[in-house]
């Protein structure tokens, strides 16, 4: 219950001093980002394979902006992928590895049809 109003406080003071971040110059503000994003990612294992992966996708964050890739597919295929994973080799293990699972009831051709429909949808306002 404390924690909230001081909270506010620091928050009021603060706040005149986080807004002069956006008129610095970015030669300036930059180099400054780098620094802090690469020591928290070192901070968390102390560990070089860490800032790697943070330079390696913002690298791969700059080239999908170059070629105006979206971000946000990119984002729900990078969270979603596991749990995809996951649920995928449940099913081949229920099954005992038959891939018929995916097509043996009627709620799984439903999904099915929505996927099709879905991407010709996607692709055809994309050639648009």
């Amino acid at each position: 219950m404390l924690s909230s109003p001081l909270l506010l406080i620091v928050g009021k003071i603060a706040s005149r001093y986080i807004g002069k971040v956006a008129t610095m110059p970015y030669s300036l503000l930059y180099p400054v980002v780098f620094v802090l994003c690469a020591y928290g990612a070192f901070a968390i294992t102390n560990s070089l394979f860490d800032v790697t992966v943070m330079v390696t996708m913002g690298i791969l964050g700059f080239v999908m902006m170059q070629l105006s890739i979206p971000a946000a597919a990119f984002l729900i295929a990078f969270v979603l992928g596991p749990l995809l994973e996951d649920n995928f080799r449940q099913a081949m293990l229920m099954s005992g590895s038959d891939p018929a699972i995916f097509f043996r009831s009627g709620i799984c051709w439903f999904f099915w049809a929505l996927t099709l429909v879905s991407v010709y949808l996607a692709i055809r306002r994309g050639s648009r």
